[in-house]
């Protein structure tokens, strides 16, 4: 898109709200299981892309974490290599 975010991002935006079988805008129920079966996906293939970030510097690890959603937090943060796990938790104890 225009913010140059990856799938995972986009993915990591996405927060199951509540389901109302009659709201036509409503999500599904099964909404953040999707999102996070398709982003073990993603990683599993192009766990590369774990570490992009888009135009403000955010990656999708950064935009799920500023969005609460706490299970996508933990499935990036499994996927992250050592190195890189100590980098963010330094530059996040650093702000």
């Amino acid at each position: 898109d225009a913010d140059n975010n990856t799938i995972l991002i986009l993915l990591a935006e996405l927060k199951a709200g509540t389901y109302n079988p009659y709201a036509p805008t409503s999500d599904h129920p099964d909404l953040n299981g999707a999102a996070l079966r398709m982003a073990r996906m993603y990683l599993e293939r192009y766990p590369f892309i774990l570490e992009w970030s888009n135009v403000h510097g955010k990656t999708a690890l950064h935009v799920a974490a500023l969005k609460g959603n706490e299970d996508l937090v933990l499935v990036s943060i499994t996927r992250l290599h050592p190195h890189t796990f100590y980098e963010l938790y330094c530059r996040s104890a650093a702000m």
